[in-house]
């Protein structure tokens, strides 16, 4: 069963013990339900629309038989469709917080983490001692090595690279350095050279932690 929602919508100011929100809940692609949440450490309140109210249920019964959750402090929750609603509108705050975070800091950053909830980020400083954006990293051979090797190396490590301005494939990369070179390069793909495998990094509450290692561009 598909149990979705939509239209979401987080009212921050009034969350004090639990998310205050609002959403529609799709079922099988079916609007079934109004739910809202005010912020006060209630229950959901999760309305079903006029004549959906035998699918309501069936997603109440099917959100049972799901395996319990496992909460940080190692004890288990009963699955049921308001903890599964829960759920949902906790993933989709760190979503969005996670692409905020990684609009204000891929240009100028390789972000990378083990989990949405907690990236970090490395850079590359220029002889001037400045930052070098990415796309100068992507425009000259020898910067792109660099870049390749950075990648690599976290990669090895378990990390996933979370940038989306690092082109996928060949055509991108050209288009991209052919921006900032002039000229008529002709690139293979940055992400096979750092042996990533396609879908191996974004494009998914973050608090940036701090570069581990600047590295100097010896150009």
């Amino acid at each position: 069963m598909k149990i979705e929602l939509k239209n979401i919508r987080h009212f921050y100011a009034l969350s004090e013990e639990t998310n205050a929100f609002s959403a529609k809940l799709y079922v099988n692609d079916v609007l079934t339900a109004d739910c809202s949440d005010t912020g006060k450490g209630g229950c959901i309140d999760i309305r079903a629309v006029k004549g959906r109210e035998q699918l309501l249920e069936q997603a109440e019964a099917y959100t049972k038989s799901l395996p319990a959750v496992k909460t940080e402090f190692d004890f288990e929750l009963d699955m049921d469709l308001e903890l599964f609603i829960g759920r949902l509108v906790g993933s989709d705050i760190i979503e969005k917080e996670f692409r905020k975070a990684l609009k204000k800091l891929q240009s100028n950053n390789l972000v990378f983490g083990k989990s949405k909830t907690q990236l970090q980020y490395t850079w590359f400083t220029a002889k001037d001692k400045k930052k070098a954006a990415v796309s100068f990293m992507l425009s000259h051979p020898k910067t792109r090595q660099i870049l390749s090797d950075r990648i690599a190396k976290l990669k090895e490590e378990g990390f996933r690279i979370f940038n989306t301005n690092i082109p996928e494939s060949p055509e991108g990369v050209n288009r991209q350095a052919k921006v900032f070179s002039g000229g008529n390069l002709k690139f293979a793909s940055l992400w096979t050279e750092a042996g990533c495998k396609q879908g191996n990094y974004g494009g998914g509450v973050c608090i940036a932690k701090q570069s581990p290692a600047t590295i100097r561009i010896p150009i």
